[in-house]
């Protein structure tokens, strides 16, 4: 590993460290939230508190889905493999790690991933 590597990797690092702390506090949030609607919520069975209620769950689980993709970055770093695309073996540019830290796969990659799940491959970066 070269020095700027080891550097970016460094500050990357950091980076997925405050924002997983950031999504682990508003999961916490967002899980007593989710408690209390949920209680609000026995009694009455609207259409728009079933709409609120489905937002919130998504948001959850949104939350949810970004806090493994910072720990399964974080992974990659601790075991040297942080930087290479999971498909092709090349490495990610530093400009896209920058710009999606938890990016799994260089940019050409992702391309053909999305061209071939529609533009709902968000959640493979």
């Amino acid at each position: 590993m070269t020095p700027e590597k080891k550097n970016t990797d460094k500050s990357i690092l950091k980076r997925l460290e405050f924002e997983e702390k950031a999504v682990r506090a508003a999961l916490e949030g967002d899980a007593t939230d989710l408690k209390e609607l949920q209680s609000d919520w026995q009694d009455k069975d609207s259409a728009s508190e079933n709409n609120i209620r489905t937002v919130e769950w998504e948001q959850y689980s949104s939350l949810q889905d970004a806090l493994v993709e910072i720990q399964d970055a974080k992974n990659r770093i601790e075991n040297g493999t942080y930087g290479i695309c999971e498909v092709c073996d090349n490495e990610i540019p530093k400009k896209r790690l920058e710009a999606v830290p938890v990016a799994k796969h260089c940019v050409p990659c992702q391309q053909q991933i999305e061209a071939e799940l529609g533009q709902n491959a968000r959640q493979t970066l």
